[in-house]
């Protein structure tokens, strides 16, 4: 591919490279590993000099899963950071524009970037990790959905064949033993089988 690319085609292209070969979506499980990427990856930094008055969750969740905000000055609420969509390029292939539209507001916003907005980025490319919290979340959900059907794989049950009652409760106490963590179980040869094998199984 022939560079340069504009910062659509270079998202979309980005996007589409991403491993994308298992996915766990719209699984309660692979929400709450998204939920709980997110805030790990947003607890790792702490923005310098963030005025008092802007939310917080706004500009963190915006920056991470957004990727950019523009910061704007409205009449009403002041300078403050609002999500949009980026618009037109100059002659770097940078976007120009930010397109805001906040149902608060009474109109929509079209602004130029660095003369009647800023834009506040988390990567060079203007896109968020949300692509690659999804694809760890969906890992961990099918890796934890697969130690869940281990575990209960691994709870084997016995199956004894007894000869009578006194050897059905010669088998209990065996089990006992095993079942509570004795490495050595010892049984007498009449609970064997008349060839030699033993009378139990998984």
């Amino acid at each position: 591919m022939n560079m340069p690319f504009e910062y659509e085609y270079t998202n979309a292209y980005n996007a589409a490279a991403n491993p994308s070969t298992m996915h766990a979506y719209n699984t309660g499980l692979a929400r709450m590993f998204r939920r709980y990427l997110t805030q790990k990856a947003i607890s790792t930094i702490i923005i310098d000099g963030q005025p008092e008055t802007w939310e917080n969750n706004y500009l963190m969740y915006g920056l991470f899963l957004w990727g950019h905000l523009a910061v704007i000055e409205v009449s009403r609420y002041g300078v403050i950071p609002q999500w949009c969509t980026l618009a037109g390029f100059n002659v770097y292939r940078q976007p120009t524009q930010a397109l805001i539209a906040n149902p608060v507001f009474r109109r929509s916003y079209r602004l130029h970037i660095g003369d009647e907005c800023e834009i506040i980025k988390l990567s060079p490319d203007y896109g968020g990790i949300y692509d690659l919290i999804s694809y760890y979340a969906d890992l961990m959900a099918i890796t934890t959905e697969t130690m869940g059907v281990n575990i209960l794989n691994s709870k084997l049950s016995y199956v004894f064949a007894a000869k009578n009652k006194s050897s059905a409760e010669s088998f209990k106490k065996l089990f006992d033993k095993v079942a509570s963590g004795e490495p050595a179980a010892v049984i007498d040869k009449d609970l064997m089988m008349d060839d030699g094998s033993v009378s139990w199984q998984y």
